[in-house]
Order: structure tokens, then C-alpha cells, then sequence
């Protein structure tokens, strides 16, 4: 698994996505993806997937940005000026709180 940097959450709930990560999955403005939570990671990946207990389906703006949706902030107990980190594999990337840097 591959590490990027971390993004810090804004005022208004959006965390920019690496451009690294936005290359890589073919991220352009419009791209939907499908986030689910895991205890306190979450998971996004491209397209919307019906088997999966998706948490909610963003979409990336032409800032590179995506909202993140009240219910996973809750699920996940994120909060403004939060700092985040991006792994990711082939096929997913995953979010959570970066620890003390």
C-alpha cells in the first residue's frame, strides 16, 4: 500500500484529493465515487457499487474536491481542520486521520 500526503478538512466538509491519487483512478471533474466506513477508515472507489453497504456516493469537483457526507463524519468522528491521509492499492484509496506528524 502506498502512502501520499495529508489533507486537511475545510470549513465547509471537502478535503482535496492528492493529484497523484486524481491521475491514477482517472479522477476528472464528475467522477462519482462510492465511500463506505470501516470502524475508522474510509473507502473510496470509483463508480457506484450496489453490493457493498455504501455509506454515500460523492462526486469530485473541478477543484479535484469531495464533500464529505455528514453521516460518514459521524460514523467516522471527523471534524474541520481534521488532517487526513490517502493510501491507496490498485483499486481503492483509504482516508483516516493521519497521526501526529
Amino acid at each position: 500500500m502506498e502512502r501520499y500526503t495529508t489533507r486537511t478538512i475545510d470549513e465547509l466538509w471537502r478535503i482535496v484529493l492528492p493529484s497523484d491519487i486524481r491521475k491514477k483512478f482517472e479522477l476528472e471533474p464528475g467522477v462519482k465515487l462510492s465511500m463506505t466506513v470501516m470502524e475508522t477508515i474510509a473507502i473510496l472507489h470509483r463508480g457506484i457499487d450496489t453490493s457493498a453497504p455504501v455509506c454515500a456516493v460523492c462526486e469530485v469537483s473541478d477543484l479535484g474536491t469531495i464533500e464529505l457526507p455528514s453521516e460518514m463524519r459521524q460514523r467516522l468522528a471527523w471534524k474541520v481542520k481534521d488532517r487526513i491521509a490517502f493510501y491507496n492499492t490498485d483499486y481503492v484509496i483509504f482516508m483516516k486521520l493521519a497521526e501526529n506528524e
